[in-house]
């Protein structure tokens, strides 16, 4: 196994919407070769993703919230370290971009940030 090397690169990706290409980004991303990444959003790309018509990350964990289902976190923490495991969210913060869980097995509270979630799906 080789040694790990991080770069910060600017990406152009010309689609149809931010949206749409930034799940262009996430395919490409996850067919190459990396452990990790993360991808930090410019601050008034909030505005955009809200006057888009498709529901974003925080509608999905919104959702957990109220339901109050079961959730499994897909997590990409420091120097590429991926998490997953099952919790029940419990808040989420989008003026402080923060969500707070409760990890089922271990018992305890975490606070993730949006730039390290990297998906959120129902626990079976």
């Amino acid at each position: 196994m080789g040694k790990i090397h991080r770069f910060t690169v600017q990406i152009m990706i010309r689609d149809q919407n931010e949206s749409k290409a930034l799940e262009k980004l996430f395919q490409l991303l996850r067919s190459a070769d990396i452990d990790g990444y993360k991808i930090i959003v410019p601050w008034n790309a909030d505005q955009r993703l809200r006057d888009e018509t498709a529901p974003g990350p925080t509608d999905a964990l919104t959702d957990f919230v109220q339901s109050g289902k079961l959730a499994r976190l897909f997590v990409v923490k420091e120097k590429g370290v991926r998490l997953n495991f099952p919790c029940r969210i419990l808040n989420v913060d989008a003026s402080s971009r923060l969500v707070t869980v409760y990890h089922v097995d271990e018992k305890k509270v975490y606070t993730f940030s949006f730039g390290e979630i990297e998906n959120v799906e129902p626990a079976v």
